[in-house]
């Protein structure tokens, strides 16, 4: 995908306009995709009771989930696995710091 007058690694505005229709399309494919993955994974959660029913009246309900979400003790696992996380990840930056690794 060069131009023909600009020698190669320069890209034309025909380049461009054709990775811009395709990043459109490519985003749209992905939200309609994202959508129908969501509704599968709210009712998989559902079914293994990870969320809790709207009818149970969860303390945070997620988006587009029919009220389903998380009660109290399920909020609570959900932060302290987040927190494990984060400090499992602030715990190797630290390391590699320490090493030399990243800079």
């Amino acid at each position: 995908m060069t131009s023909p007058t600009g020698g190669a690694g320069r890209t034309s505005d025909d380049d461009l306009f054709l990775l811009f229709i395709l990043g459109f399309f490519g985003l749209a494919a992905a939200a309609a995709t994202a959508a129908t993955w969501w509704a599968k994974a709210v009712s998989w959660l559902l079914e293994r009771q990870v969320l809790v029913a709207g009818a149970q009246q969860p303390l945070l309900a997620l988006p587009a989930s029919g009220g389903a979400g998380l009660d109290v003790p399920r909020l609570a696992l959900a932060a302290a696995a987040l927190i494990v996380v984060v400090a499992g990840a602030v715990s190797a930056i630290r390391r590699r710091l320490r090493e030399g690794g990243l800079q």
